[in-house]
């Protein structure tokens, strides 16, 4: 399981995941072998010479382990043999009411039988199980989870999809842009290579939709470029540090989680669709999507309801896959985004960018002229 990275879905139901997780850092498999060795074997049993190394290995690893024992303080190890007392207590006792908790609802099922045969008091009837609903194979598979919805998404390309009209507009515009034009240049290319259903205006409740976090993934790997941090201020006194600069990286790794560059590209998309001023990119009423659900993960992601087809398909999903199998059982998307020799596929014209001030004057300049209609 460790050569194969196969205990990142199950470590918390393992004993001793913390060794799994150190074993998993180490490991070395040019350098590391596991073999089975039956403990508790004479050295008068073995059957030839290596069996008698196996032995003596595994005779001086229980040696080992007995001395270590014995070099933990006595508080420590009466601590550890009260935890596990505890442990076994608490699991006979949550044994015991799980059994009357079963025995009390078999009852209870027996007397509602009995009354439902006289036509009196309650029934059992909603008590069945609601019925499979059956698998709806289109767009989308309603039954594809896991490995299968992860293909599914790599090879999204269905037919009818229709790329929009670009958005015309100058340079200029993106010098309001609060993390810097060239990103606002960057995003604009990106979406205009998304393709689109046709009736993007109508709910579909079979469609997956797409979370921010997908979105900003594809555009990382389609542009090379990830969002500056923010490390102080606000508004015009806000100051910003290059995400791979040595400063970044002395920085808690949450300064650079994907959560956060997920909140910053969707910021962005949202600071372009105002400035645009025209349907640059789709708004939707609601913010649940079930993508990354189908992929595995099981908190809350926002995104969009409706999934474009992105440029970059497999390589998005495939980073994502990776990205998730890497937290580890994180409850959050905690880790920094990093793919190595990331091979842009735009041209940002050359700008001379404005200070972060002169942006943030304009930007406001320009949110006061459209309040009053101008």
């Amino acid at each position: 399981m460790i050569e194969l990275e196969l205990f990142s879905h199950c470590l918390h139901k393992l004993p001793n995941s913390d060794l799994i997780l150190q074993l998993h850092q180490i490991w070395r498999p040019e350098v590391f072998k596991v073999r089975k060795v039956k403990s508790h074997r004479r050295f008068e049993d073995a059957r030839d010479l290596d069996d008698l190394w196996y032995i003596a290995g595994n005779f001086c690893a229980d040696m080992v382990v007995g001395l270590t024992f014995q070099t933990i303080p006595t508080c420590i190890r009466q601590c550890a043999d009260d935890a596990v007392k505890f442990q076994k207590n608490e699991e006979e006792m949550l044994i015991c009411v799980l059994k009357y908790m079963a025995q009390l609802n078999k009852m209870r099922c027996e007397q509602l039988n009995q009354s439902a045969s006289t036509g009196k008091g309650h029934t059992t009837k909603l008590q069945l199980p609601r019925q499979e609903q059956g698998r709806i194979i289109g767009v989308f598979d309603s039954h594809a989870y896991g490995h299968e919805a992860l293909k599914w998404l790599c090879n999204f390309e269905p037919e009818g999809y229709t790329s929009w009209t670009p958005v015309e507009c100058e340079l200029q515009v993106f010098q309001m842009i609060l993390q810097g034009p060239r990103l606002g240049i960057a995003i604009k290319q990106w979406v205009e290579t998304l393709r689109w259903p046709s009736d993007i205006d109508n709910k579909d409740p079979n469609d997956w939709g797409i979370s921010w976090f997908e979105m900003m993934i594809s555009f990382y790997l389609f542009s090379g470029m990830l969002f500056p941090i923010k490390v102080s201020g606000a508004g015009a006194r806000a100051k910003y540090i290059s995400y791979h600069s040595d400063e970044a990286t002395l920085l808690p790794p949450s300064k650079r989680a994907g959560a956060l560059q997920a909140l910053c590209f969707r910021n962005v998309i949202q600071n372009l669709t105002t400035l645009l001023g025209e349907r640059f990119f789709p708004t939707f009423d609601g913010s649940k999507c079930s993508s990354m659900y189908r992929l595995g993960w099981r908190n809350g992601c926002a995104g969009i309801t409706r999934r474009p087809v992105l440029p970059n398909n497999s390589k998005t999903m495939t980073f994502i896959q990776q990205y998730l199998e890497r937290l580890g059982g994180v409850r959050a998307l905690a880790n920094p985004i990093f793919q190595k020799d990331v091979v842009a596929q735009i041209e940002i014209p050359q700008i001379e960018e404005d200070d972060v001030p002169t942006r943030f004057q304009k930007y406001m300049a320009f949110m006061k002229k459209k309040r009053r209609g101008n």
